[in-house]
């Protein structure tokens, strides 16, 4: 869940509804985006495509390094669970999805398939990324941490796809650990809960977040968005505020 972003990429993205354009899609991947119910913006009159998601598949070498291959079987089952998530989370911001399918290089996925990965320390390799560098947005994963939500390294996973996802929302925005779309005044809203939240953890009180919140701004966010999505009612009734902060963001009136 290591996060990277030097500077912000450019997007295609036009404000208008002639403008849009439609992303280039896997199988799979157009298969979930006709699932979330937005498609008004995916036809385009002057016939343009967006790159859209770009998946690539890798396995380990010798050394742990990756090596680019074909998808096996489960590296599909992984690409479809991850288009799944990002259209059921922007179901209802189809605004969001062109952004990121319109990005100059769109987003590479790239999927790590099996395990003795290492990477330049020789540790092992870290099961979700994000890095944004320039016009380059990339999101890693283990194939078989999307498939089974990250739990089998870390307990405190609940979703991988939501948690890199809201990283990556999160820093196509201007500043970071915070969602696009809030006002200022919510903004501050949102710093005082963190601070609560923050302050519940360190002392071991009951709270639907995870330690890994504890990390900084940017790793409380996504835990959040994962919490939001997967315990819902419960963050609702433990926090309305925080819940009612994302609500807005990802469910808009």
């Amino acid at each position: 869940m290591a996060s990277s972003r030097p500077n912000k990429p450019s997007s295609k993205r036009s404000s208008s509804t002639a403008g849009k354009k439609t992303p280039k899609v896997a199988p799979a991947e157009a298969a979930a985006l006709e699932a979330s119910s937005s498609q008004d913006w995916l036809t385009t009159e002057d016939g343009d495509y967006c790159t859209g998601f770009v998946f690539r598949y890798f396995s380990a070498g010798k050394r742990g390094e990756r090596v680019e291959t074909k998808p096996k079987a489960e590296a599909r089952q992984a690409e479809e669970i991850i288009m799944q998530r990002v259209a059921h989370a922007l179901k209802y911001r189809p605004d969001w999805m062109e952004t990121l399918c319109c990005l100059d290089n769109g987003v590479e996925v790239r999927l790590y398939q099996g395990q003795g990965f290492k990477d330049e320390d020789l540790e092992i390799y870290l099961f979700g990324r994000t890095t944004v560098h320039g016009d380059d947005v990339i999101l890693e994963f283990a194939t078989d941490e999307v498939i089974n939500g990250g739990r089998d390294i870390h307990d405190d996973v609940m979703d991988v796809v939501i948690h890199e996802l809201v990283h990556l929302i999160d820093y196509l925005d201007d500043e970071d650990g915070v969602l696009p779309d809030w006002t200022a005044d919510e903004g501050l809203l949102f710093w005082e809960q963190r601070e609560h939240e923050w302050e519940l953890l360190r002392n071991e009180k009951p709270t639907p977040l995870v330690p890994y919140a504890l990390t900084n701004e940017v790793e409380f966010l996504a835990v959040l968005g994962e919490v939001f999505f997967m315990r819902s009612e419960e963050l609702k009734a433990h926090n309305p505020i925080l819940f009612n902060l994302m609500h807005k963001f990802f469910y808009p009136a």
